[in-house]
């Protein structure tokens, strides 16, 4: 609950200018409305909301300073309420709280901002780190398939090994019996 006496919105008007002013200090300890020297009101002394929360007016059963004072002082269910700045116009308290939502909205923005560039980081490292490990899965492979062709290679060579081996030891026992034989004289040329 909120009292429009310590509202920056409670305004009165210029009855010059027609526009709408602050409620000073003095109207808002009095209700009285300041006057020329000669007695002349400057200003209207109903009170008036410049959010139009509540007709004020409407709730002045005559315009005496104890009766703006009754309205103004009364506790109301107000979410519009902003604090009073002495020598604020209520469009000034108007501009602030315009420009505090302006900047909260941008700060909510840049979180927004902050929080999409953090996701978009988490999705390249993800993206980095997953292309890292099929490539390291690749290699792997490559480098099992040339392990497993190496070892057939170097088993096919084995067994030519001890093939040429075992046919060139009998190719020399052959020709060692046959020397063996000639020298024995054992084929007789008749």
């Amino acid at each position: 609950m909120v009292r429009c006496v310590e509202c920056g919105y409670l305004s009165i008007r210029d009855k010059n200018s027609q526009q709408l002013e602050e409620a000073g200090p003095k109207y808002r300890e009095t209700g009285n409305a300041p006057k020329l020297s000669t007695g002349y009101p400057l200003w209207d002394p109903t009170p008036i909301c410049l959010k139009r929360e509540f007709n004020l007016e409407g709730e002045m059963k005559s315009i005496d300073a104890s009766e703006v004072l009754r309205v103004i002082s009364q506790e109301r269910p107000c979410a519009k309420s902003t604090p009073y700045i002495r020598g604020r116009s209520p469009q000034e308290h108007r501009d602030k709280e315009d420009m505090d939502k302006m900047m909260q909205t941008q700060a909510e923005i840049r979180e927004r901002d902050r929080q999409w560039q953090e996701q978009v980081r988490k999705e390249d490292r993800e993206w980095q780190e997953r292309v890292r490990r099929e490539d390291l899965e690749w290699k792997a492979r490559q480098d099992e398939m040339v392990r497993k062709q190496h070892a057939e290679t170097t088993r096919q060579n084995f067994r030519t090994f001890w093939i040429i081996g075992i046919v060139g030891m009998a190719v020399m026992s052959a020709v060692y019996i046959l020397a063996a034989l000639i020298q024995a004289n054992y084929f007789k040329l008749k």
